[in-house]
């Protein structure tokens, strides 16, 4: 899921090889859980370090998919 959503949750569980890992508000999970903050703030920035032209294009498409 994305976390852009999840946040929002009352309480978020963080599971690590199919065991819960830490559990929390998103606030509290930034503060306590290094897993939840690294994989948050990677996803805030999925394109870093990638280059230019593999970039996913932004392209926008139109209701007749051009």
């Amino acid at each position: 899921q994305r976390l852009s959503t999840v946040r929002m949750a009352d309480l978020i569980l963080v599971l690590e090889r199919g065991r819960i890992a830490a559990m929390g508000t998103h606030e509290e999970l930034l503060r306590t859980s290094g897993l939840y903050a690294e994989i948050y703030h990677r996803q805030l920035r999925p394109q870093e370090g990638m280059p230019a032209r593999a970039r996913p294009s932004e392209r926008v498409r139109g209701g007749d998919g051009s």
